[in-house]
């Protein structure tokens, strides 16, 4: 275990996640409808969320997954933060999460001479986005088309990283905890759910567990 390497990635996770708290207090992300609601309180927790994130990934001594890690701990936890506050996913910001993701697969598969890797990424985030994309149908509008972008770039960090396995991985662990907070926060039962924070902390999850 390096001792550096956890250090180094959680400070630059607190960061990375006070940054995003100090947009995220500013509310610019509120469309006009939505400025009315309750300013949330949890944003101050996103450097404690990030950090931990990061210094878990760094674990793992690989610093190809801290890599491919690092848009999901920036971009991804203000998604996250945004999706949880507004029940959206603004759609520019899920792609600026898909590019940086894209360009991190590309570095790390050129610095390893591993292309396979990254052909098995695209592979792994095209089969998210087409069964997501038929969930979306299926379910008549429950699962947001926000949430079927976002998995692929989530899909894309998690596959190169460890394959179809790792991808499964993160399916799994995102699909349990947002089921654990469903059924433990029962105030409004008729209320939809956010799912992209549970997508975004099982990748991270995934990322240091597989």
């Amino acid at each position: 275990m390096n001792v550096a390497l956890i250090a180094g990635a959680t400070t630059g996770g607190a960061l990375t996640g006070w940054l995003a708290a100090r947009n995220l207090a500013t509310l610019r992300y509120r469309r006009p409808h939505e400025r009315g609601l309750p300013a949330p309180t949890w944003h101050r927790w996103l450097p404690a969320l990030t950090g931990a994130g990061a210094a878990l990934v760094a674990t793992t001594d690989s610093w190809e997954r801290l890599l491919l890690a690092a848009p999901l701990l920036a971009v991804g936890a203000w998604l996250a933060a945004v999706d949880a506050d507004v029940q959206r996913l603004p759609f520019k910001d899920v792609v600026t999460l898909g590019l940086l993701e894209t360009v991190t697969v590309a570095i790390v598969a050129t610095a390893t001479h591993d292309p396979g890797a990254a052909l098995i990424g695209l592979a792994g985030a095209t089969v998210a986005y087409l069964t997501f994309r038929l969930l979306h149908r299926v379910a008549r509008g429950k699962l947001g088309y926000g949430d079927v972008t976002l998995t692929v770039p989530l899909a894309l960090a998690t596959t190169t990283a460890g394959g179809p396995a790792l991808g499964w991985l993160w399916i799994t662990i995102s699909l349990v905890a947002a089921s654990l907070y469903a059924l433990t926060n029962r105030t409004n039962p008729q209320q939809n759910r956010p799912l992209g924070p549970w997508l975004i902390l099982g990748a991270v999850v995934s990322l240091a567990l597989g």
